[in-house]
């Protein structure tokens, strides 16, 4: 019943900095197993700056800070995704959505640097299951200057953040069962 999701070849990765064919020997018998369709519009709110609330349910206590929080909102002019278009995180609680995002941001870059790696421009990050962006655009809003990339089972939220994430981090459609096409050591 399901053989066909097992058969089905690869589409060609493509977005504004990714178009890569994968190898097909090096993906054996089993080729995709994704969900999500195609989207061909999107609803969007507003950016984080429209959702501000005295009383968010997500804390930093377990993170620190770089600078304040209002420099972090006043860097993210991106819309927000609907609820829909994110996996349902923090429901209608917008931003508990973008404060959530911004956490797991600071929580990687803190873990980073507890093992002696600063981000810079030399270096790139990989989100995988980046879903439609809740972490990956705070290091777009925040690290400029390094390469960014994500992947998600999702198609629609690959197509959302390559609507409105703007052309520079690098996200593609990938499988349950993913395969990396990428050179050992890239991330």
């Amino acid at each position: 019943m399901l053989e066909h999701l097992f058969r089905r070849r690869p589409q060609r990765l493509q977005s504004p900095a990714v178009d890569i064919e994968p190898e097909p020997s090096a993906l054996g018998l089993v080729y995709a197993i994704s969900i999500g369709e195609r989207a061909s519009s999107f609803d969007v709110l507003p950016p984080v700056s429209n959702h501000v609330t005295d009383n968010p349910w997500i804390n930093f206590d377990s993170v620190t800070m770089e600078r304040c929080l209002e420099e972090y909102i006043k860097n993210d002019n991106f819309p927000i995704p609907r609820t829909c278009d994110r996996e349902g995180y923090q429901g209608e609680r917008h931003y508990d959505y973008w404060l959530s995002g911004l956490r797991d941001y600071l929580s990687i870059k803190q873990i980073a640097a507890e093992y002696g790696m600063i981000l810079d421009c030399s270096s790139t990050v990989f989100d995988f299951g980046c879903a439609s962006g809740r972490a990956l655009r705070h290091f777009l809003c925040h690290e400029p200057s390094i390469e960014i990339w994500g992947g998600d089972v999702n198609v629609r939220h690959i197509d959302w953040i390559l609507q409105f994430l703007g052309s520079s981090p690098r996200v593609f459609h990938n499988s349950a069962l993913p395969n990396f096409w990428t050179l050992d050591k890239s991330f």
